[in-house]
């Protein structure tokens, strides 16, 4: 069976979603698709494991866009490509005969509303010599999409000077709160079982007019 064609990028499709635009249009009816690494022990009650290790895999979390991606999209998983394999427009359509893939029988999808971590601020204590500071930081929703998915979305954590933090050199005093806002704010309105409504996004929001 030929890869889904609904989840590639084409040509006429913008190189970045404005999730800003997205969340406007119904600010609380968007779903983001986070795959567990580890098994879900109870779907209305979701770890922090679950999620992600949030030391290091926060910055980068990998969800995708619940709607024109489906559920039944979940047991794809594409094989042989660089990862992360970013589209740009200058690539053109990509062909589904250019996606070889196998199929996992047994995924676990967390659901989390877009709004409930896009733009979040997080209060960061850091401390310089004897004296210490707060800083806020905010997490922003990206829309980053791959060649295999344009309904690929990323995590990522910006300073006061919007300065995005690498993840891969990332102080614990940007680490401590972090894990605070999984622990305590995400997991609890994350959830193991699909929403029983959602929105689908409207096509003036992703392709070119």
């Amino acid at each position: 069976m030929p890869y889904p064609e609904q989840l590639l990028p084409k040509v006429e499709y913008r190189e970045e979603i404005s999730v800003d635009e997205l969340i406007g249009t119904s600010p609380d009816s968007y779903y983001l698709i986070r795959l567990s690494k580890v098994a879900i022990q109870d779907p209305n009650n979701i770890k922090i494991r679950e999620i992600c290790d949030p030391t290091k895999d926060f910055i980068g979390l990998s969800t995708n866009l619940l709607g024109i991606f489906e559920l039944l999209h979940l047991p794809l998983r594409p094989l042989s490509r660089p990862r992360p394999d970013y589209w740009i427009k200058s690539d053109g359509s990509i062909s589904a005969a250019s996606i070889s893939y196998d199929e996992i029988a047994e995924r676990n999808p967390i659901f989390i509303k877009i709004n409930q971590l896009h733009d979040q601020h997080l209060p960061a204590t850091k401390h310089i010599g004897q004296n210490s500071i707060t800083i806020s930081l905010k997490v922003h929703i990206k829309h980053k999409p791959t060649k295999p998915n344009y309904w690929h979305f990323e995590a990522r954590v910006f300073g006061e000077d919007m300065q995005e933090f690498d993840r891969d050199r990332l102080p614990d005093w940007v680490k401590n709160p972090i894990k605070k806002l999984l622990e305590i704010d995400i997991c609890h309105k994350a959830s193991g079982l699909p929403p029983a409504t959602f929105a689908i996004i409207p096509n003036q929001l992703y392709v070119d007019p």
